[in-house]
């Protein structure tokens, strides 16, 4: 603070080069090169909070990256992504047949699973989805297997999104199963009457499990498959 006189005379021009100079310092390049290159988001948000604090100041600038990174946390939670899932050949586990066309698929049951957690932000373009994907499969699926692994717990705007996707999916003669649904979210439907509107015995600890049940259910489905195969 005292040497802060002798500045008073000095080029605007040259006290800007200074504080360019006394900043840089403080910029990661090559941080900020591996942001670009592994997660163009990433990049995003330390450049703004970057920009935020040179033209703001340290406060403003942080909390103008804050508020932006929870507006692209709640865009990326409202629209999950999911994958149709294919049994892995000779074991009983069941990946995305986009990343493994090998997988072999069920006859007659779409199995889709949620990778993200469900809740009142993503639950309608989940339903959205589900219903697309019964409407453009072909030949049309007998039943809908919802894994639902990534959900600890559900909201009342989930619970209430499956009681109606059960409604919409019977009007078009297609069942709802549920797979790895944890304890509490069965408490919930339970509670609710939504596990009374699917079905206890739609509701499945693991997918192979629910898989064997929809074969016992639609015996036709496995003929189906053994006369393509043949």
């Amino acid at each position: 603070m005292a040497l802060t006189p002798l500045f008073y005379y000095l080029p605007e021009a040259t006290l800007g080069a200074i504080v360019i100079r006394a900043v840089w310092g403080l910029l990661d390049v090559g941080e900020m090169r591996r942001y670009w290159r592994l997660r163009r988001t990433s990049f995003v948000l330390a450049l703004t909070a970057l920009l935020g604090v040179l033209v703001y100041d340290i406060l403003p600038g942080l909390l103008l990256a804050v508020v932006l990174s929870l507006a692209l946390l709640i865009y990326r939670a409202s629209r999950p992504q999911g994958s149709i899932l294919g049994r892995i050949p000779g074991k009983p586990v069941y990946s995305d047949i986009a990343r493994h066309p090998e997988n072999e698929v069920v006859p007659g049951l779409l199995i889709f699973r949620l990778n993200a957690p469900m809740f009142f932000a993503n639950d309608e373009p989940l339903r959205d989805r589900v219903k697309e994907l019964v409407r453009t499969t072909d030949p049309p699926p007998r039943a809908v297997f919802l894994d639902l692994e990534a959900s600890n717990n559900l909201d009342l705007s989930s619970v209430d999104t499956l009681a109606e996707l059960v409604g919409e999916l019977k009007a078009e003669g297609v069942e709802l199963l549920l797979a790895n649904v944890r304890a509490p979210i069965r408490d919930l439907l339970e509670r609710s009457g939504v596990a009374q509107t699917i079905g206890e015995e739609h509701i499945y600890p693991s997918i192979e499990e629910g898989v064997k049940g929809f074969r016992a259910q639609f015996p036709a489905q496995d003929r189906q498959r053994d006369d393509t195969t043949g």
